[in-house]
């Protein structure tokens, strides 16, 4: 998959960002856009579904709790999301928090 803008602005004080996006594929309604919290170990945490795109751009999503070294990842899951990724990382995003 390819194509689409995400735009993240960062809180680096409250270890959180905001992410928007425009331009990405649409989806059809079984599956959706997740945001995840990839830790240095690779471990994945939930941070956020992207609602449905409006004119090609999606609602802000608020996502906290990064840490040093964490890096923001986007797959494409079911609708719903997925408690883990059941997909490849289409998007990453290493945060420059504590550096």
């Amino acid at each position: 998959m390819t194509g689409g803008t995400a735009t993240v602005v960062l809180s680096a004080v409250q270890h959180s960002v905001v992410v928007s996006t425009s331009g990405l594929a649409a989806l059809p309604a079984n599956r959706v856009y997740e945001l995840w919290l990839i830790t240095p170990t690779a471990a994945a945490y939930r941070a956020g579904l992207l609602p449905a795109a409006v004119s090609g751009r999606t609602a802000p999503v608020l996502a906290s709790g990064f840490a040093a070294g964490d890096v923001l990842g986007m797959t494409v899951e079911p609708a719903g999301g997925t408690p883990k990724p059941t997909t490849a990382v289409i998007m990453t995003l290493k945060l420059p928090i504590g550096e």
